[in-house]
């Protein structure tokens, strides 16, 4: 097997095709490792980073992919990492290696070692069910490093199956959040005419990000929504190019309020952003637009298989029917450097006590600890 390593985007573009060919062979897994998204979450969100795509190939010609990042993080303690290209935990993301071995996952380490000469390597954030998990341990072992894992529930993703009709789902949901969402949207009714507006295509006249630039500068999240010039413009504009667009706005008297944007793909609808008009906090319009959207999924034809909030925050959890979980693996390769860095990652474990991340020496014992956590967060019907 040979390897190469790709450090631009310009040398990335070659292998577009058999990047795109094998996330189909690997069953289309989240959108957050497509070459598109990348490139443009590095570009806007890790402008000190560079690219670190790790490129499997034999006689057929390229097996297997990681579209990594080498990154420089820290304060006082500065760290260069490899990581995946995209690295947040509301992002799931992994390994493109269909049909994976311990000896590809061996071959992936070996070159981020030596061809990027960092300590450490996290692989975050991962499905706790993701196989990579395993087969991580395997390779780490067998290349002389050590692995370690951690969960927190911090890291969890409520999720909505769409199975039935919308009346079905909602009458589960609980008789408050019902009986205050039908209050909200009496009371913005009686101020003017309320109306939900979709976006599902590629939009030249900028009318969606106009919608959502409105409630932007006039919601708590305003910072949140414009740190990095032009990320969510051009993301809708990458959304739109993709056929992944579907943004809801909430209009009263024609003027946006607030605005759910979701990511179409595959068979899931993944919710990236939600924001509203603060002028109209009392009256819930956010999640009055985040039904909206549930709504119209249940509604269609062929709607997703499900949807995925990627966060847990307490009142989506209310509107799901199950909870996800995404896990973390952080191996060190070898060395004195990195059994320094071993070292500090350990002591920083043992003054933060407090903190809600477990850590774990095994992907067994790590299996066995979701497994617990999984019956405590269970899939909902109300």
């Amino acid at each position: 097997m040979r390897v190469e390593v790709i450090k631009t985007w310009e040398g990335a573009a070659e292998i577009r095709s058999a990047w795109l060919d094998l996330m189909e062979q690997c069953g289309r897994p989240a959108p957050f490792v497509h070459p598109s998204f990348c490139e443009l979450w590095m570009k806007h969100r890790e402008t000190a980073s560079r690219p670190f795509i790790i490129v499997l190939r034999d006689r057929a010609g390229i097996v297997g992919l990681a579209p990594l990042q080498i990154a420089e993080t820290g304060g006082i303690f500065r760290l260069r990492r490899a990581r995946f290209a995209v690295a947040r935990p509301w992002l799931e993301v992994d390994f493109l290696v269909p049909g994976g071995t311990a000896e590809v996952f061996r071959t992936v380490l070996e070159a981020i070692r030596d061809e990027s000469g960092v300590p450490v390597a996290e692989f975050f954030a991962l499905n706790g069910s993701s196989p990579s998990l395993r087969l991580l341990e395997s390779a780490a072992q067998d290349s002389g490093m050590s692995i370690e894992y951690s969960y927190s529930p911090q890291w969890r993703n409520a999720l909505v199956e769409i199975r039935g009709g919308w009346d079905s789902y909602y009458q589960k949901r609980g008789p408050k959040l019902r009986k205050n969402a039908r209050r909200a949207s009496e009371k913005l009714r009686k101020t003017g005419e309320l109306l939900t507006k979709r976006y599902r295509k590629l939009d030249p006249a900028g009318s969606a990000w106009a919608a959502v630039r409105r409630v932007s500068e006039r919601s708590w999240k305003r910072q949140q929504l414009f740190t990095g010039e032009r990320f969510w413009e051009d993301l809708l504009a990458l959304l739109g190019h993709e056929g992944w667009l579907d943004l809801h706005v909430l209009n009263l008297d024609e003027q946006p309020i607030a605005f759910a944007l979701l990511l179409r793909y595959g068979k899931t609808a993944y919710l990236l952003q939600t924001s509203y008009d603060c002028e109209y906090g009392t009256f819930s319009p956010g999640l009055l637009v985040i039904l909206e959207s549930l709504k119209a999924l249940f509604g269609e034809t062929h709607p997703p298989s499900r949807v995925d909030f990627l966060t847990a925050h307490p009142y989506l959890v209310r509107l799901s029917t199950g909870v996800g979980q995404r896990v973390k693996a952080r191996v060190f390769m070898g060395g004195p450097r990195s059994m320094l860095v071993e070292g500090v990652f350990r002591a920083r474990r043992q003054l933060g006590s407090g903190r809600e991340e477990r850590f774990f020496r095994s992907s067994t014992d790590l299996a066995m600890h979701l497994e617990k956590v999984g019956q405590v967060y269970a899939p909902r019907s109300g």
